[in-house]
């Protein structure tokens, strides 16, 4: 009989890495978690729609013998989740502010119309 336990490594943006563990082998939390940070973020930013990157977890699948490794990583819990929302602001912000200031750059234009 084939074991369908799994433990995931997620992350979203460059935020840290969180383990789930997932009994029938399914990404239910994971999609959760997805959907409350999609929320927060359309909540946050709304009017900042290219936040693809920042929204979509990145998953890895941990093989059964290295499970072991990652025993003291912190759960995909609510605080884990108010964590990588907190993280996952400052990164849009700073995105943000870097964007603004390339547009103020003084060389922006590169090919000015005459």
């Amino acid at each position: 009989m084939e074991n369908k336990s799994r433990l995931y490594l997620v992350s979203f943006g460059n935020s840290r890495k969180y383990k789930v563990e997932s009994a029938d082998g399914s990404y239910s939390r994971v999609n959760e978690v997805r959907e409350e940070v999609e929320d927060f973020l359309k909540k946050t930013f709304p009017s900042d729609g290219g936040l693809k990157f920042y929204k979509e977890p990145h998953v890895e699948d941990v093989p059964i013998d290295e499970r072991a490794e990652y025993a003291d990583y912190p759960e995909l819990d609510e605080a884990a989740v108010k964590e990588i929302e907190e993280t996952l602001c400052t990164e849009v912000r700073n995105f943000n502010d870097q964007e603004m200031l390339d547009r103020n750059a003084p060389f922006n234009e590169v090919a000015p119309e005459y």
